[in-house]
């Protein structure tokens, strides 16, 4: 059914004037996801996007700590993305699909082991600042792996410099 729609609104699409807002500094807290823009207001330049969060979240790809980096519109830094979703993608087996494991989310598999599915498995001391020069989140990222990880601490630093 959403396709239909879209294909009867594209062409309205295609003639629209606007433009996307292009917002500097985006902060969602209740999904900790953050975008900033080296130039507010344009596409051009660097776009930082990264998240924090927890695996239990609707759509999930067991991906705390994922960040992505685009420059003047092209990706240069990405998450791979999804296959085309099927029942198996929110099937009980959905994890065994290697677009939803850490790995393949700029995530390290540590000591044998990737991010594991469910609430626990989170980002914590989450904290995000922006200002006119910069957008960092900082997180710690050893919940997000199970205890046979070894974790003891790892934060995690992602910051667009504007200057």
């Amino acid at each position: 059914m959403r396709q239909l729609r879209a294909l009867f609104s594209f062409s309205q699409l295609e003639e629209s004037q606007s433009v996307p807002p292009y917002f500097g500094d985006v902060w969602l807290p209740d999904l900790q996801v953050m975008a900033a823009r080296e130039k507010p207001g344009a596409s051009a330049g660097l776009y930082l996007a990264a998240k924090g969060g927890h695996n239990a979240e609707s759509h999930n790809h067991n991906d705390v700590g994922q960040f992505l980096l685009y420059l003047d519109g092209e990706p240069v830094l990405i998450d791979p993305g999804v296959e085309e979703y099927t029942s198996k993608t929110f099937g009980s087996n959905r994890y065994a699909l290697w677009t939803m494991q850490s790995a393949y989310h700029n995530l390290p598999t540590v000591n044998g082991c990737l991010q594991e599915a469910g609430r626990n498995f989170k980002a914590i001391g989450v904290h995000y600042q922006a200002s006119e020069d910069r957008a960092e989140l900082s997180l710690q990222l050893e919940d997000a792996y199970p205890q046979a990880a070894g974790v003891a601490r790892w934060q995690r630093r992602i910051a667009l410099c504007r200057t």
